[in-house]
Formats: structure tokens, C-alpha cells, sequence
């Protein structure tokens, strides 16, 4: 990933993996340039989820999903999603998962942060960072609590567009 990817754009990528994946809850810490997640389905596919827990027994995973990525898998996923992603004049879904991730990283991002951990359960946020002083800090939020930034995000990429 190269040094001017944000926060919001690299996990913005990655929840777009994820939402393809049908992750509703999942852990997603980041350490030295690395995004490790371990995730859950959602809970509407069951069978599926029954059949991979039937599966790690075998393969002896700690979780149904878990994945790694580097700087250089974010950035072909964001070339893969910009390449997907059409100019349309309506506002996007909040509660996507990319569009809940983008919006904790451009949070992240406005602090001056360092991201170490997110969890995100059904309904919940909590973030781990440490702050440009160095001092940890844990937040819990709901996810509605990221609206308002999310329109502003919205607002200013079409102001952009229209310059």
C-alpha cells in the first residue's frame, strides 16, 4: 500500500471482502502494515456457517474466516473496487459494510490515530487506537453513531466531483 492510503480507504477494501464473505461480526487488528480479520457469517446462513465449523475441526482453524492482508493486497483491492464502483448521483448505503469501515477510518484518520483493533459486532463498533501522543485508547460506539460523519464524507466527494 503505498504511504497516502488512508485508514478508510484501505479498510473500506477490506470490508468489501468481507461483505462478499456474509461476515456480520469479526475482529480486524493491524500491526506493522498488516490487516489480520477473523470473522463469523451472518447469522442467516447457518448451514454455512455449521459446515465450517464442521471444517476447521479438520483444518484446525481458530475461526470460520481468517485473513491477511498486506499493503500490496489492499491496494489491488481498492483497484478492483474502484473498478466496480459506478458514479451514481444516490447516496450510498451507511450500513454497507465498506461504507461502516470507510467511515471508522476516515474517524481514525481525522484523529491523527493509529489503528491497532476493530470489532464489530451486530449492532457495535469498538476501536482500539493509539493517539498521535501515544496513548492507547478504546472506544465503543454504535454504528449509527457514524452517520452524520458518513453524510459529510458523502457531501464532500461530491463536491469534489463536481469541481
Amino acid at each position: 500500500m503505498n504511504q497516502n492510503v488512508a485508514y478508510n480507504q484501505a479498510l473500506r477494501a477490506i470490508g468489501q471482502v468481507l461483505e462478499a464473505q456474509q461476515l456480520s461480526t469479526f475482529d480486524l487488528t493491524y500491526s506493522a502494515g498488516h490487516y489480520l480479520v477473523r470473522g463469523e457469517p451472518e447469522r442467516g446462513t447457518v448451514l454455512r456457517a455449521l459446515l465450517q465449523k464442521w471444517q476447521s475441526r479438520y483444518h484446525r482453524h481458530k475461526s470460520p474466516f481468517e485473513q491477511s492482508y498486506t499493503a500490496r493486497d489492499i491496494d489491488l483491492l481498492e483497484k478492483q473496487g474502484q473498478a466496480k464502483r459506478h458514479n451514481q448521483p444516490r447516496l450510498p448505503d451507511f450500513y454497507s459494510l465498506p461504507n461502516i469501515l470507510r467511515a471508522v477510518g476516515t474517524y481514525i484518520d481525522m484523529k491523527g490515530a493509529h489503528l491497532l483493533k476493530v470489532n464489530k459486532r451486530d449492532l457495535t463498533v469498538m476501536i482500539l487506537y493509539q493517539t498521535s501522543q501515544g496513548h492507547p485508547r478504546v472506544e465503543e460506539r454504535t454504528i449509527a453513531s457514524f452517520y452524520k460523519l458518513f453524510l459529510e464524507m458523502y457531501q464532500k466527494r461530491q463536491k469534489k466531483e463536481l469541481i
